[in-house]
């Protein structure tokens, strides 16, 4: 999984142990916690790195807008199940409390703790290797990752600016399963309505759906 030999077996064994664990089995023990606010700084900071030697030419503004696109929850999700992470995580599943891996997202945190394992093991040089060559599997798919995630909502505040439009995204309080909705107005006109478990997902989905409605009347947005 790791690609290379550790140094440290122990802090591995740390990234891999989840904190329900610890509150359920009431153990004597530290979670990966700590670990993965250590390795979500660290790939920030590698993410950053190559950002800004392959994109001289894009202001700190463009540049938080790529490094999001690459570490969002997500992908962090797939990768860490690509590597095969979940058959290592040392978890506590309850019969009435499952822990999905699209609802909690704990896969991508153990890939991040996991990072800071790497970091503490084998320095900012292994780690970054690590990251290259796990996360990212070279620049083909660092390239693909950018090309595929896109801000739908950027795209429709750009398109009504440039139309003299007045845009607005209204919201709705959350549901009882927590989902925020939203629902995107031009003018007097409504178009898509989006839902998320975050207010931000929410206003991407909704965008989307209303730049897909536009297409539909001929209105195509780059």
């Amino acid at each position: 999984m790791l690609g290379f030999k550790p140094g440290n077996y122990a802090i591995y064994k740390t990234a891999l142990r989840h904190s329900s664990v610890i509150y359920t089995k009431k153990l004597d023990l530290e979670s990966n916690e700590r670990l993965e606010f250590l390795g979500d700084a660290i790939l920030d900071l590698v993410v950053s790195e190559k950002l800004y030697d392959d994109f001289p030419d894009k202001n700190e503004g463009e540049l938080t807008k790529l490094r999001v696109k690459l570490v969002n929850r997500s992908f962090l999700n797939e990768v860490s199940i690509r590597i095969g992470i979940p058959s290592l995580l040392h978890q506590y599943v309850g019969k009435k409390r499952e822990l999905l891996k699209d609802q909690h997202n704990i896969y991508g945190n153990a890939l991040e703790a996991v990072i800071g394992a790497v970091y503490l093991d084998k320095g900012l040089k292994g780690a970054r290797r690590f990251v290259e060559s796990r996360v990212f599997v070279g620049d083909d798919e660092f390239d693909s990752i950018l090309a595929r995630e896109k801000d739908y909502k950027s795209r429709l505040v750009s398109y009504c600016q440039r139309e003299g439009l007045v845009l607005d995204f209204e919201e709705q309080v959350s549901d009882k399963k927590g989902l925020f909705s939203v629902i995107v107005k031009i003018g007097e006109e409504y178009y898509g309505k989006g839902q998320g478990r975050r207010k931000k997902q929410a206003h991407q989905r909704a965008a989307e759906t209303s730049l897909h409605l536009l297409g539909k009347k001929g209105i195509h947005i780059d």
